[in-house]
């Protein structure tokens, strides 16, 4: 003989009331929410920073004071062009003695001047490799 197992099932029937359960249940997923939005947003306040100028200017006195003491030409310094910002000024004793000044330019184009008593081709080559020509433009009326 074979013996079968009864089981019944039940259907569940709606009641037509809300669920007052899951009411709960996603009023406190948005509470929860709110709570952990308002710590990162108070993380994010306290630790921002705003984004330092990547262009760091120079004071050129020092710089310009031992070239003036050790050049044997007088030391040429542009006036103050508009918008440019010196980035870099420097004596170089070595051999030619060279004169340095670098700036950025209002589109952040980098402007080199170098100026040095020397006539040797190699130094011009050397400081022009990589260059194009443009006009003459004039400094401190010169």
């Amino acid at each position: 003989m074979r013996h079968h197992d009864h089981v019944s099932t039940t259907t569940p029937t709606p009641t037509g009331r809300p669920n007052a359960r899951l009411a709960q249940t996603v009023g406190d997923m948005v509470r929860s929410l709110a709570v952990v939005f308002a710590a990162v947003g108070v993380v994010l306040f306290l630790s921002y920073r705003s984004s330092p100028d990547p262009v760091r200017e120079v004071d050129i006195t020092s710089p310009l004071t031992v070239a003036t003491l050790s050049a044997p030409y007088p030391v040429l310094v542009p006036t103050a062009i508009d918008g440019y910002r010196l980035t870099s000024a420097r004596w170089q004793r070595e051999e030619p003695p060279v004169w340095h000044l670098g700036y950025v330019t209002p589109d952040t184009t980098y402007v080199q001047v170098e100026q040095s008593a020397t006539t040797k081709l190699k130094f011009l080559e050397q400081e022009l490799t990589g260059t194009r020509p443009e006009p003459a433009v004039e400094i401190n009326g010169s």
